[in-house]
């Protein structure tokens, strides 16, 4: 049974970047839109897979992209809950915009991913609002979770704002080592905004799935 759960995940994953590479392909304008990445650094990311915590693998592979994510777009960060230069947030606070999106953003944005520890709950729901405000109507939000919203509010009540009032702004989702009982939960963020919702479960297939979402052809 567990193998064919791990089958289906990977099979999952796939189809998933597979759209990705397409919904660049169709879309060539749409992403080079204004990005914020909206990082999850609450308590779970500490719990350790592949020889290291969440959070450093999660890191490792934005670093990896971060070129391409970054080469002709202004990007930004968010992250909600953690320990900030040692400092802890509330169990459903700490949602702050680390950096405004701007041209050349990425050695900021490493800088600041590195100095995040794992710490608190999960209020991803206000974390991409809070995003979205920043964004306006149009623009491109990025959230890479491990876990469900345990904060008390809706992501797809949210989902479903979006999709009325603000038609050009984007949520791709990935749910890292996420589980599949609550996929739905984040995965309609994508779905009623026009994403990609990737379940990743190792550090290859987190990578694989951001460059196919940050992948861009259209280069001016």
């Amino acid at each position: 049974m567990g193998q064919f759960l791990t089958s289906m995940a990977g099979g999952i994953s796939l189809l998933a970047i597979a759209a990705g590479s397409l919904h660049a392909q169709n879309n060539p304008k749409s992403c080079l839109a204004d990005t914020i990445v909206v990082f999850d650094a609450s308590g779970s990311m500490s719990t350790p897979t592949e020889g290291t915590e969440r959070i450093d693998v999660a890191r490792r592979a934005i670093t990896d992209v971060m070129p391409e994510l970054t080469a002709n777009r202004k990007t930004g960060l968010l992250t909600y809950s953690g320990k900030f230069n040692g400092n802890s947030s509330a169990r459903c606070g700490g949602i702050s915009l680390r950096i405004s999106p701007r041209a050349d953003a990425g050695p900021d944005i490493l800088a600041a991913l590195t100095q995040i520890e794992p710490d608190g709950l999960t209020p991803l729901t206000a974390a991409v609002e809070r995003a979205a405000n920043e964004l306006g109507q149009s623009g491109i939000i990025l959230l890479i979770t491990d876990g469900e919203e345990n904060c008390g509010s809706d992501p797809c009540s949210l989902a479903q704002q979006f999709k009325a009032s603000r038609k050009n702004l984007v949520v791709h989702v990935i749910g890292y080592m996420f589980g599949y009982g609550h996929a739905r939960q984040v995965a309609c963020l994508a779905e009623e905004t026009g994403g990609l919702y990737v379940p990743v479960d190792t550090f290859d297939d987190l990578r694989a799935a951001l460059q196919s979402i940050v992948r861009c052809k259209e280069t001016s």
